[in-house]
Formats: C-alpha cells, sequence, structure tokens
C-alpha cells in the first residue's frame, strides 16, 4: 500500500485562508488510509489541541507543527517546523508566543530545540531567493540550516501546478544533491477536496472584504488532501520525497499535550492554610465545615479556593465592586467563611454537593460576578499581582453563523444589498442554512432560484467556518510560572490571550476561573455613590415594603432579572410578599416552567386557589414550594431521604433528569425504586414517584442561584424604590446606545413623575444625571455626537459658559465639525441661547466662518467674489414650524418624545391598531418592542436593528402580526394596486433630503430617493 504523510497542512485555524475542518480532516484521512497527519497553521497553534484530539480518535498519528513567519531585510518568509517530542513542542510554543514582541529571525529559529524543518513554500526564505535569482545566497542559508539541523532539515517541494515551481523545484532539487540535503514532498493543504477550490476562493475573497472574481485562490486548484497514490505518481520521479514524508512522521514520537500548571502560590501547606482561616465556627457548623474540607482537600483543590479568595480580596482594596455569589458555589459553606460568597448556605438549606461531590471529575467552577466598567481594571491589576506573563485571559474564535456568511458571501459575490438583506433576514431564528431549507417553505422556494441558489450552496459548505478570532466573556487563567513556555497565546498590547479556547484548556485540565462583567453592580454602585462594598450591600434591607409594593405592581423596569415583558407579567400575577418569593420567582421566570404550566400551577397554589396534596410524604422537602418541585436541590433531597440515595448519587440523579438520559434514567429507576420500597414505600408508589420526579424535576433550576441573585434583584428594587432618579440615570447611562431600553426607562420616569429634559449646551453633562427634581438628557445619547465630544463640551464649560452659538464654535475651534454642530442644534441643545433652530441651521456657513474672525468674508471682499452671502438679521427670521422641530428633533433624541399611536396591548384589545416599534434580535430570534412589550416579530422585508419604524398590526389567531409598515425615520411606506401610479404621488412629495419614499406593489418594491426612481429586489 502506498503511503505517504501530508506535512504542510491548514486547517480553518488559519483563520480566513483554509476551508478545512478538523472533524472533515480526519474522517477524510481515515478514509484514504492515511495512519499519520501534520498541522501547520500560519502563525498560530490554537487549532493544535483540537487536531490532536480529533486524531486520536479517528486511530490517526498527530504530527504537531506551524508554519512560522521568518524576516530578512524586506519580508516575512514562511518556515515549515514541526515538533519531533513534546520538549519541541513547547520550544515552538515559546517561540510563537515570542513572535507576538518580535518578529522571528533566522537566529530564533537556530534556538528551536527538538524540531523538524522544512524549508518552506514558495514564499520561504531560500525559494523566494531561488526565484529573486540569488542562487548562491539562497544555497548559504540552505547549508546554515542544514548545519544546524542536521538530518533534520528538509528542502520541501510542492507541484501544486503554478508556472514557476518546476524551474524553482529544480534549484531546490540541485541545491539539495549539493549539500546531501534530503527532500520532501508536500501539498500546502487549504481545501479538504479539489471539488473545495471555488468555495475556498470565495471564502479567501470574504475574509479580505474584497469582491470575488470567481477564480481559485493562490492560482491553483490543487491545494487539497491529496490521496498518497496520488502524490505517488506527482512525485514518481523524486520517490524519495514521498517516502521522506514517513521518515519524518516516524522521528516524531506521540506524546500528550498536558502541561503542569500549577495556581499562583502553590504550597503543599495549602490545606493548613484554608482550615486555619475559617477553623473558628460553632459546633452547629463544624460538622458541614469538616464535610466540605475532607472533600476539598482529598481532590487538591485547596489552592484553588485560596486563589478565588484572593482575586475577591483584592478586588475589594482596590474599591472594585463585587456580586454576593452565583451559581452552586453559593451553596458552599467553606466560600462563605472564606468571603468569596456572602451568603450564608445553611440559611437556605443549600446543598453543598449540588457544587461538588465525590462523583464530579470536573475543576470546582466559582464564577465571580464583577461591575461591569471595572472588569479589565481587575483583570490587569491580578496580572502585576501574579506577573504579566503568569496571567492569560481565555481565547475564543467567532465563527460564520447563517447570517454572517450569507451576507459576507453575498457582498463578494456582489448581489444586491437588500436581497442578501432580505436572505439573511429569512435564516434568522434557525440553528443553520440547512435548516432554514427545511422548515421555512418560502425561504426554501427562494433559494432554488437563480440567482439566489450560488449564494445559498456557497454560504451551506462555508457556514460554521472560524471567521475571527475573540475572547472569552469571563475566562482568565493563572499560573505559578510563566505561560509564554507553556501553552500557545496572543498578546494584544495589555494582556496575554489563550489561543487555546475554554473547551481544550478544560481537556488539558488547565484551570479557568471566570470573572464576569454584570453591569447591574455597575447601577448599584452609581446609585449609592460611588464607595460601596459588598458589606454595604448586605446591608440593605431586603424586607422594605417598597420593594414589595414595585413588584406587586409589575413595574419592574430596571429591577434586576424581571425586566422583560413576560418577567413583569409573572411578577405581577406571583404578587412576592417577602423574599422566598422572589427566590421562587427567579426559578420560574423561565421558558419551561411558564410554557408547561408550572408557574401558574405555583401561583395559584401560592394564593391559595389551588390545594396541595402530600401524599408522598414530602411536605418537609416541598413544603417551601407548595408541594411543587421547582429547585434541583429538592430533587436531590428527595432521592437521598426517600431511596437513600449517596449525595453524589442525588447528584448524578440531578443531572439525569435534567439532561433527559434515557439510559442512565433506566438505570438510576431501577436503584430508586428499590430504595424507596427499603424505606417502606410500595412498588407502585415508588415508581409514581419516580415518574412525577421526571415529569417535573427536569424544569428545576439551582436554587443556590437562584438565591444569590435574589438578592440582587431585592436591591435594585429597593433602590428604585427609595432612590429612583438616581438608580434610573444609572440605568439610562448603562444603555445609553440602546433607544429602545432609553424609551422604556424615560416612559418609567414619567410614570413615576420625574421629568426628561432635552439636552443643553450650558446644563447638559456627557451622561444623563439627576438635579434632585428631573434627569437632564446627556450629549452622548444625542444621535451622532457620542462620549468623546461630549466630554471635549464640559472639559470646555469648565472655562465658563457658553454664552451663545457664536462663543460655542469660536472656543471649540477645530474640535467640532459642521454636521456635529448641525445635530446639536436640530436636538435643541442651543436653544437656551439661540432659539431660532432654522436661522443656525440655514446660515451655518456664515456663522462659522464669523466666529473664526470672517476670514473668507474679507476674502470675498477683497477679491470681489459674487458669491458673499450677507449675514441676514436674526429679527422676524422664520423658525421651524413646532412638527418640523419636532420631527428634525426626534432623529437625534428620540426618547424626548411620547410614542405616537398605540401599544401591543391596545391592539391586542382592539383587535388592530398604529405602533411605534423597534425591532432587535434574542437568542437567535427576532423581536418587536413598543417600548414596553416585547413579542416574537417577522415581515417580508429585514428591518435595522435600532431604527424606529411605525406601522399598522392585526390580531389574527391570537397573534399580533404587522400588515402594513408606515414609515422609519427616513422612509415612508406607500401602498399601491398597479405600478402606473406611482408617477401621480410624486408630485405630492415636497422634500427628498435624507429621505426615501419606498412604494410597494405586489412582491415589487420601488424606492424614490433623491428624485430618481429604482427597482430593487424583495
Amino acid at each position: 500500500m502506498d503511503k505517504f504523510v501530508h506535512l504542510h497542512l491548514h486547517t480553518e485555524y488559519s483563520i480566513g485562508d483554509s476551508t478545512v475542518r478538523i472533524d472533515d480532516l480526519m474522517n477524510q484521512a481515515k478514509s484514504l488510509g492515511m495512519d499519520a497527519l501534520a498541522i501547520t497553521d500560519h502563525g498560530t497553534m490554537g487549532g493544535v489541541h483540537k487536531f490532536w484530539s480529533a486524531a486520536r480518535k479517528y486511530g490517526i498519528k498527530p504530527v504537531i507543527g506551524c508554519e512560522l513567519y521568518v524576516k530578512d531585510e524586506k519580508t516575512r518568509n514562511h518556515l515549515t517546523v514541526l515538533a519531533k517530542n513534546k520538549d519541541g513542542y513547547l520550544s515552538l510554543v515559546k517561540a510563537l508566543n515570542l513572535a507576538n514582541s518580535k518578529v522571528l529571525d533566522d537566529k530564533d529559529i537556530f534556538e528551536l530545540k527538538d524540531v523538524i524543518v522544512l524549508s518552506g513554500c514558495m514564499s520561504g526564505k531560500i525559494p523566494r531567493l531561488i526565484l529573486n535569482g540569488e542562487i548562491e545566497r539562497a544555497k548559504e542559508v540552505a547549508r546554515a540550516y542544514r548545519e544546524r539541523f542536521g538530518e533534520d532539515f528538509y528542502i520541501e517541494l510542492m507541484r501544486t501546478g503554478l508556472k514557476d515551481q518546476i524551474a524553482l523545484n529544480n534549484t531546490l532539487v540541485d541545491i539539495a544533491q549539493s549539500l546531501k540535503i534530503k527532500i520532501v514532498a508536500t501539498n500546502d493543504v487549504h481545501f479538504l477536496k479539489k471539488a473545495d477550490a471555488l468555495a475556498h476562493g470565495l471564502f479567501v475573497s470574504m475574509n479580505r472584504n474584497m469582491k470575488w472574481d470567481g477564480n481559485v485562490a493562490y492560482g491553483s486548484d490543487e491545494y487539497y488532501l491529496k490521496s498518497a497514490g496520488e502524490m505517488k505518481v506527482i512525485f514518481r520521479d523524486l520517490p524519495q520525497s514521498v517516502d521522506n514524508t514517513v521518515e519524518i512522521s516516524e522521528k516524531c514520537e506521540e506524546y500528550d499535550l498536558a502541561v503542569d500548571i500549577k495556581l499562583p502560590f502553590s504550597s503543599e501547606k495549602d490545606c493548613e492554610t484554608l482550615k486555619g482561616r475559617i477553623s473558628k465556627v460553632s459546633e452547629d457548623r463544624k460538622k458541614r465545615l469538616d464535610r466540605e474540607l475532607k472533600l476539598i482537600e482529598s481532590k487538591n483543590f485547596c489552592r484553588y479556593f485560596l486563589t478565588v479568595s484572593e482575586i475577591i480580596d483584592y478586588a475589594q482594596k482596590a474599591g472594585i465592586l463585587i456580586g454576593p455569589g452565583r451559581g452552586s458555589s453559593v451553596s458552599s459553606l467553606v466560600a462563605y467563611l472564606l468571603g468569596i460568597t456572602t451568603i450564608d448556605p445553611l440559611k437556605y438549606d443549600l446543598i453543598f454537593e449540588r457544587f461538588l461531590n465525590e462523583s464530579r471529575m470536573e475543576d470546582p467552577d466559582i464564577d465571580i460576578d464583577v461591575e461591569d466598567g471595572a472588569r479589565d481594571d481587575l483583570i490587569l491589576g491580578l496580572a502585576q499581582k501574579y506577573g504579566t506573563n503568569n496571567l492569560a485571559q481565555v481565547g475564543s474564535y467567532g465563527t460564520l453563523g447563517s447570517r454572517a456568511v450569507i451576507r459576507l458571501a453575498g457582498k463578494s459575490l456582489g448581489v444586491n444589498e437588500r436581497l442578501i438583506e432580505d436572505l439573511a433576514w429569512r435564516v434568522s431564528g434557525y440553528d443553520s442554512i440547512e435548516k432554514a431549507i427545511n422548515e421555512n417553505q418560502e425561504f426554501r422556494r427562494i433559494s432554488k432560484s437563480e440567482d439566489v441558489k450560488v449564494l445559498v450552496d456557497y454560504a451551506l459548505k462555508l457556514e460554521g467556518l472560524i471567521h475571527h478570532r475573540t475572547i472569552h466573556a469571563a475566562g482568565v487563567v493563572l499560573s505559578d510560572r510563566d505561560l509564554t513556555n507553556l501553552i500557545p497565546m496572543t498578546f494584544d498590547g495589555k494582556r496575554w490571550i489563550t489561543e487555546f479556547d475554554m473547551d481544550s484548556l478544560a481537556d488539558l485540565r488547565i484551570t479557568k476561573i471566570d470573572l464576569l462583567g454584570l453591569k447591574t453592580l455597575t447601577n448599584i454602585k452609581e446609585t449609592l455613590g460611588g464607595k460601596v462594598n459588598r458589606e454595604d450591600l448586605m446591608n440593605i434591607p431586603i424586607d422594605h415594603e417598597g420593594i414589595y409594593e414595585i413588584l406587586k405592581s409589575g413595574n419592574t423596569a430596571g429591577i434586576f432579572q424581571l425586566e422583560s415583558a413576560s418577567a413583569s407579567a409573572l411578577t405581577k400575577k406571583l404578587a412576592p410578599q417577602n423574599f422566598d418569593d422572589i427566590i421562587a420567582l427567579l426559578s420560574l421566570n423561565r421558558p419551561g416552567p411558564i410554557y408547561s404550566g408550572i408557574a401558574d400551577e405555583y401561583i395559584r397554589r401560592r394564593h391559595g386557589g389551588s390545594v396541595m396534596k402530600d401524599e408522598f410524604g414530602l411536605d418537609k422537602i416541598l413544603g417551601e414550594t407548595y408541594g411543587m418541585i421547582i429547585y434541583q436541590e429538592q430533587v436531590m433531597k428527595i432521592a437521598m431521604e426517600i431511596a437513600s440515595f449517596s449525595e453524589s448519587q442525588a447528584d448524578l440523579f440531578r443531572k439525569a433528569i435534567s439532561k433527559k438520559d434515557p439510559a442512565l434514567m433506566q438505570d438510576l429507576k431501577e436503584k430508586f425504586v428499590s430504595g424507596a420500597i427499603s424505606k417502606g414505600y410500595s412498588e407502585n408508589m415508588a415508581l409514581k414517584l419516580f415518574d412525577n420526579i421526571s415529569n417535573f424535576a427536569s424544569y428545576g433550576f439551582n436554587k443556590s442561584h437562584s438565591v444569590a441573585y435574589a438578592y440582587i434583584t431585592a436591591w435594585t428594587a429597593y433602590l428604585k424604590a427609595t432612590m429612583t432618579a438616581n438608580f434610573m440615570v444609572s440605568l439610562m447611562n448603562s444603555n445609553i446606545s440602546d433607544p429602545a431600553k432609553l424609551s422604556i426607562y424615560k416612559r418609567e420616569l414619567e410614570r413615576l413623575s420625574v421629568k426628561v429634559l432635552p439636552p443643553d449646551i450650558n446644563e447638559s453633562k456627557t451622561l444623563f444625571y439627576s438635579d434632585g427634581k428631573n434627569v437632564r438628557t446627556g450629549f452622548a445619547a444625542i444621535k451622532g455626537i457620542g462620549i468623546n465630544l461630549g466630554h471635549i463640551i464640559e472639559e470646555e464649560r469648565t472655562r465658563g459658559k457658553f454664552e451663545n452659538f457664536l462663543d460655542f464654535v469660536s472656543r471649540m475651534k477645530k474640535r467640532v465639525n459642521s454636521k456635529s454642530l448641525e445635530i446639536l442644534v436640530l436636538s435643541g441643545a442651543f436653544d437656551s441661547t439661540d432659539p431660532n433652530r432654522k436661522y443656525l441651521i440655514d446660515n451655518m456657513e456664515s456663522l462659522m466662518d464669523l466666529s473664526e474672525g470672517g476670514l473668507k468674508i474679507i476674502q470675498q471682499q477683497l477679491f470681489g467674489s459674487e458669491e458673499r452671502k450677507a449675514l441676514p438679521p436674526i429679527e422676524n427670521y422664520p423658525d421651524y414650524s413646532p412638527s418640523e422641530k419636532i420631527k428634525l428633533q426626534r432623529q437625534y433624541v428620540d426618547l424626548l418624545f411620547d410614542r405616537e399611536g398605540d401599544d401591543f396591548e391596545k391592539v391586542m384589545e382592539r383587535g388592530h391598531g398604529r405602533v411605534t416599534f423597534q425591532v432587535f434580535e434574542k437568542d437567535g430570534l427576532i423581536f418587536a418592542t413598543d417600548g414596553k412589550n416585547e413579542l416574537p416579530f417577522s415581515y417580508d422585508r429585514p428591518l435595522k436593528e435600532g431604527e424606529s419604524y411605525e406601522g399598522e398590526f392585526i390580531v389574527k389567531n391570537g397573534n399580533i402580526i404587522l400588515s402594513r409598515l408606515v414609515s422609519s425615520s427616513n422612509e415612508t411606506y406607500v401602498y399601491l394596486k398597479d405600478p402606473s401610479e406611482v408617477d401621480s404621488y410624486i408630485p405630492r412629495i415636497s422634500d427628498m433630503k435624507d429621505h426615501r419614499v419606498i412604494f410597494k406593489v405586489g412582491n415589487l418594491y420601488i424606492v424614490l430617493e433623491d428624485k430618481t426612481l429604482k427597482e430593487e429586489e424583495g
């Protein structure tokens, strides 16, 4: 059988350059009978672990390598490097990380140990010198590499059909023979099969933001995973080049990628230290504490707890607000006593084994909520504390989702922009384009049309490929040693970021600590005046009557976890009366309990409308929730009490029910029934109880998390009740670029009798603020102004208030342009100094010139220009009409105005109505909001997020449906029976500046814009 090993191969981790998915690669390699394969991505080793894991799964030997960039005087050259063993792998990792601070050169390459070096593709140093006619110099470089790496340096040959390769390869072979260097054949794989060449060409163009010319990338369709037989034929005159691929593969050992990364300050005395810090507890807690400590010590987690405690202590001292805890870690008494959480788990009867137990193989997972504005400061501070090279944020990779791939591919293919948006809209809410085709009849029909089929076919091939690097939202890795010697990373100028994603790190048992930015903590801190710590938060009275008045009313705008329309409705129905009700509410406020009817049944029982039946004797466990299972911990308690399960078995039982694992459930069912019978239950009763648990417990929620977040819910309700304006201002500033949210909060302020004042050049700050009675709109809330210009205006105003528009322009000089001035004028910011907005707009250029000393006017006088305009007197100058002012102003500060027409509630009552709304995406679905309610939304054309629309809605079969779109901020929609009616409508359009009219005739959209007509596909 022919033998050949691909030693130069790019996966999708060569971002924007390869379409080779790792699992597909292994499957194809296996089908071709290959037993070894290398990975050599461009300047990265981010895919190495995924490659290594997949190769082992398929029984293929993984050869780990990288195509490095190596500089000379003129350019960066490519060099193929493979690790012979684990020391070679770590040597390669170190070199790659070094490349973050400098471009590698030959000296750096010569420092590598236990590696095999191939001379590279046509962009390698030796091939480039040959192509430039510098044969002797190429020979000198080859000799230097031969002397350094000996038998582990090979001359690399490729035959991919490029015109320069024949002469190049002849010279390379001559150099190899003269210097007694072995040759090796490679194929520079960038796509899996030859049929993928065109899709790869499009992919490369997409990632370069270029229009695709319809050709393959890099001048050839040969860069695919060729079989050993194909490579033998291609290099039949140089059979040793193929045989040497096997030789190289055999030189490379098989090894794992695990590295010994301990947390900082790890010591054999960690458990003693941990015990010493929390030894003083009351006798009634000692048994629980000893049980937790015993398990933590047996699993070698003592340092982990100490490290998390150190992080929180550091944050506290730095004035960074940390949340009370989150997730199952709230159930740990050790975490509470260390100050990791601030909630006593015994007070709420929380089960430690929900967090850690004997059967859990993973590391503990203690997530830390941090005020979002200070999260970066905390990470940079920890880097200083532990060492810059000892901390890294966890890297991640963004892939091409269905909408993104349609947009990017469509743009490169030159498809009409409106058609692209329409197709992107139609795949929204589906897991993939394939599912959209299978489940959406209209999209399936459209995807077969001539002008769409090509785009959809390519999008299907490219969907899901890695598109860009990003950073995990929370994860941080800490080490007692320099991470640059251990795992591949990148540096963003401030901190290191791992090239391995969270799954790879977990598989390698590298501990990740999650620091999650929580905006609500920032809101709480700002409302309380900025100087606040966790102890202050715990002193907020969670039994304050104002909290429950707000929750009973259902006016939950700004209340943590309860802002959505569905949450508000649920809160109002439940009408919480105490803190336990809030805990239950957060557990019930999820799709499962709501749509299954569990939430409604709980509310009926809570208010005495439904009788609780306790035929199983579970009152002690389920009494607090009226006989219903709403917490996962209750499932565990039932398993322990009724079936004599151990804590570990009970947690396994809980997991099996949550994941609905049939095989595991059957096994546990037998154990459960057997255990229940041993406790005196009949078999029928035991089976019935098991079925009840299976039916309802899958909707159960982690009580530990509910308790922790219920505190934050109560705190926000307390602040809204007692410090209303300051709290709402903080919310508005946190959402200053979200018009829909601002509209909700402005409406809530008005309901609470707090007026939102318009922007004012002398009164506004960059952000919203309260003057004690009213809330003043900030400059950053004006569309087109932004935070930076707001700060500049504020800073200049410290020198004195602006007397008028001329004074403002004169003092701001070149720091503000004419467009920004126009926006400030139309937003009403100059009304207090120059109330005639139209005068300022019409004479903007002359006023700007006058503020600069009238240089243009003087020039015009000197040179006799006929274009000179005299500045007209302001007296009796006509201003905009009130309706014109409002129309122009709401383009930039829409939140100041009440929404015209109905809302969705009135539409439901009446059956029809006109509503001003916006659309947004959440969890892959499109929703419409009227500023108060949210509902799933669809329309036959895509609508932009953040844009305000007005539409006519009807109720059909209990659902609200948009029957006609009426207008947006710069569009008016007109519905015609015949295209000829367009002509009769045109004379009625008086002003087309920055505005367009869209006529719809059947499925055809005709756009009138800038007084020209054009057809668009729709």
